[in-house]
Protein backbone atom coordinates (compact mmCIF):
# COMPACT_ATOMS: atom_id res chain seq x y z
CA UNK A 1 0.00 0.00 0.00
CA UNK A 2 1.32 3.43 -0.92
CA UNK A 3 1.92 6.11 1.67
CA UNK A 4 -0.02 9.36 1.52
CA UNK A 5 3.15 11.07 0.26
CA UNK A 6 3.55 8.55 -2.57
CA UNK A 7 -0.11 9.02 -3.48
CA UNK A 8 0.38 12.80 -3.43
CA UNK A 9 3.34 12.48 -5.77
CA UNK A 10 1.36 10.29 -8.18
CA UNK A 11 -1.48 12.79 -8.11
CA UNK A 12 0.72 15.85 -8.63
CA UNK A 13 2.89 14.22 -11.28
CA UNK A 14 -0.38 13.57 -13.12
CA UNK A 15 -0.86 17.34 -13.17
CA UNK A 16 2.71 18.43 -13.74
CA UNK A 17 4.00 16.06 -16.40
CA UNK A 18 7.50 16.27 -17.81
CA UNK A 19 9.77 19.07 -18.98
CA UNK A 20 8.48 22.45 -20.16
CA UNK A 21 10.06 25.81 -20.81
CA UNK A 22 7.10 28.04 -21.68
CA UNK A 23 8.20 31.66 -22.05
CA UNK A 24 5.07 33.01 -20.33
CA UNK A 25 5.42 30.64 -17.35
CA UNK A 26 6.95 32.59 -14.48
CA UNK A 27 8.64 29.40 -13.28
CA UNK A 28 10.76 29.14 -16.40
CA UNK A 29 12.23 25.77 -17.23
CA UNK A 30 10.35 23.14 -15.21
CA UNK A 31 10.33 19.36 -14.89
CA UNK A 32 7.98 17.37 -12.66
CA UNK A 33 6.80 20.78 -11.41
CA UNK A 34 10.28 21.66 -10.11
CA UNK A 35 11.35 25.04 -11.49
CA UNK A 36 14.85 26.02 -12.50
CA UNK A 37 14.89 28.38 -9.49
CA UNK A 38 13.96 25.62 -7.04
CA UNK A 39 16.54 23.25 -8.51
CA UNK A 40 19.24 25.92 -8.20
CA UNK A 41 18.26 26.54 -4.58
CA UNK A 42 18.28 22.77 -3.90
CA UNK A 43 21.75 22.39 -5.43
CA UNK A 44 23.07 25.62 -3.90
CA UNK A 45 24.27 26.92 -7.27
CA UNK A 46 23.06 28.17 -10.63
CA UNK A 47 21.72 25.41 -12.89
CA UNK A 48 21.19 25.22 -16.63
CA UNK A 49 18.03 24.45 -18.56
CA UNK A 50 19.70 21.16 -19.51
CA UNK A 51 20.09 20.27 -15.82
CA UNK A 52 16.36 20.83 -15.39
CA UNK A 53 15.70 18.55 -18.39
CA UNK A 54 17.96 15.92 -16.81
CA UNK A 55 16.31 16.13 -13.36
CA UNK A 56 15.73 12.65 -11.96
CA UNK A 57 12.40 11.68 -10.47
CA UNK A 58 14.10 10.74 -7.19
CA UNK A 59 15.52 14.27 -6.86
CA UNK A 60 12.10 15.82 -7.51
CA UNK A 61 10.64 13.55 -4.84
CA UNK A 62 13.26 14.66 -2.31
CA UNK A 63 12.60 18.32 -3.06
CA UNK A 64 8.86 17.83 -2.73
CA UNK A 65 9.13 16.04 0.58
CA UNK A 66 11.51 18.58 2.12
CA UNK A 67 10.04 21.81 0.73
CA UNK A 68 6.34 21.07 0.24
CA UNK A 69 5.05 17.96 2.02
CA UNK A 70 6.66 18.56 5.39
CA UNK A 71 6.35 22.38 5.56
CA UNK A 72 2.63 22.08 4.79
CA UNK A 73 2.32 19.65 7.75
CA UNK A 74 0.93 17.04 5.38
CA UNK A 75 2.35 14.11 7.41
CA UNK A 76 0.16 15.29 10.31
CA UNK A 77 -3.04 15.78 8.33
CA UNK A 78 -5.48 13.01 9.23
CA UNK A 79 -7.18 12.66 5.84
CA UNK A 80 -4.97 11.81 2.83
CA UNK A 81 -7.27 13.62 0.38
CA UNK A 82 -6.91 16.85 2.35
CA UNK A 83 -3.11 16.47 2.51
CA UNK A 84 -2.88 15.70 -1.20
CA UNK A 85 -5.03 18.71 -2.12
CA UNK A 86 -2.89 21.02 0.00
CA UNK A 87 0.32 19.56 -1.41
CA UNK A 88 -0.83 19.81 -5.03
CA UNK A 89 -1.87 23.45 -4.76
CA UNK A 90 1.32 24.19 -2.83
CA UNK A 91 3.27 22.88 -5.80
CA UNK A 92 1.47 25.02 -8.37
CA UNK A 93 0.87 28.16 -6.26
CA UNK A 94 3.60 28.05 -3.60
CA UNK A 95 3.45 26.77 -0.05
CA UNK A 96 2.03 30.00 1.36
CA UNK A 97 -1.30 29.59 -0.44
CA UNK A 98 -2.71 26.28 0.93
CA UNK A 99 -2.49 27.34 4.59
CA UNK A 100 -4.39 30.55 3.82
CA UNK A 101 -7.08 28.60 1.97
CA UNK A 102 -7.26 26.09 4.83
CA UNK A 103 -7.59 28.79 7.48
CA UNK A 104 -10.26 30.62 5.48
CA UNK A 105 -12.22 27.39 4.97
CA UNK A 106 -12.03 26.47 8.64
CA UNK A 107 -13.11 29.97 9.65
CA UNK A 108 -16.05 29.82 7.24
CA UNK A 109 -17.19 26.76 9.18
CA UNK A 110 -16.96 28.31 12.63
CA UNK A 111 -13.28 28.27 13.59
CA UNK A 112 -11.55 31.40 14.78
CA UNK A 113 -8.11 30.98 13.27
CA UNK A 114 -5.72 33.78 12.45
CA UNK A 115 -5.25 33.72 8.68
CA UNK A 116 -1.46 33.93 8.69
CA UNK A 117 -0.48 31.34 6.09
CA UNK A 118 1.16 28.98 8.57
CA UNK A 119 0.04 25.54 9.68
CA UNK A 120 0.56 25.54 13.42
CA UNK A 121 -0.94 23.16 15.98
CA UNK A 122 -4.23 25.05 16.22
CA UNK A 123 -4.76 25.21 12.45
CA UNK A 124 -3.79 21.56 12.11
CA UNK A 125 -6.25 20.52 14.82
CA UNK A 126 -9.10 22.39 13.12
CA UNK A 127 -8.21 20.98 9.68
CA UNK A 128 -8.26 17.47 11.17
CA UNK A 129 -11.62 18.13 12.83
CA UNK A 130 -13.23 19.37 9.60
CA UNK A 131 -15.24 16.99 7.41
CA UNK A 132 -12.74 16.03 4.66
CA UNK A 133 -15.31 16.05 1.85
CA UNK A 134 -16.46 19.52 2.82
CA UNK A 135 -12.86 20.70 3.17
CA UNK A 136 -11.71 19.33 -0.20
CA UNK A 137 -14.71 20.71 -2.07
CA UNK A 138 -14.24 24.14 -0.48
CA UNK A 139 -10.52 23.90 -1.21
CA UNK A 140 -11.27 23.18 -4.88
CA UNK A 141 -13.44 26.32 -4.98
CA UNK A 142 -10.65 28.38 -3.40
CA UNK A 143 -8.14 27.00 -5.90
CA UNK A 144 -10.42 27.80 -8.83
CA UNK A 145 -11.01 31.34 -7.63
CA UNK A 146 -7.30 31.79 -7.00
CA UNK A 147 -6.44 30.76 -10.55
CA UNK A 148 -9.07 33.13 -11.95
CA UNK A 149 -7.63 35.95 -9.84
CA UNK A 150 -4.18 35.34 -11.33
CA UNK A 151 -5.56 35.88 -14.81
CA UNK A 152 -7.32 39.09 -13.74
CA UNK A 153 -4.03 40.41 -12.31
CA UNK A 154 -1.89 39.14 -15.19
CA UNK A 155 -3.85 38.60 -18.41
CA UNK A 156 -0.80 36.99 -20.07
CA UNK A 157 -1.46 34.01 -17.80
CA UNK A 158 -4.83 33.33 -19.48
CA UNK A 159 -3.05 30.79 -21.68
CA UNK A 160 -2.81 28.52 -18.60
CA UNK A 161 -6.36 28.94 -17.29
CA UNK A 162 -7.89 25.85 -18.89
CA UNK A 163 -5.28 23.58 -17.32
CA UNK A 164 -5.50 25.38 -13.99
CA UNK A 165 -9.28 25.11 -13.87
CA UNK A 166 -9.06 21.42 -14.73
CA UNK A 167 -6.56 21.02 -11.92
CA UNK A 168 -8.90 22.74 -9.47
CA UNK A 169 -11.82 20.59 -10.65
CA UNK A 170 -9.73 17.43 -10.31
CA UNK A 171 -9.22 18.21 -6.62
CA UNK A 172 -12.83 17.17 -6.04
CA UNK A 173 -11.84 13.57 -6.81
CA UNK A 174 -9.94 13.64 -3.50
CA UNK A 175 -13.12 14.29 -1.48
Amino acid sequence: MKSAFERALDYTFGNEGGFSNEKFDAGGATKFGITIHDLARWRHRAVSVQEVKDLKLEDAMSIYEAWYWKPLACPDIKYPGVAIAMFDIGVVRGIGVPPIYAQQICNAHGAKLTVDGHIGPKTLAVINATDPKLFVNDFADKARNGFLAIVVRKPTQARFIKGWLNRAKRLRTLA
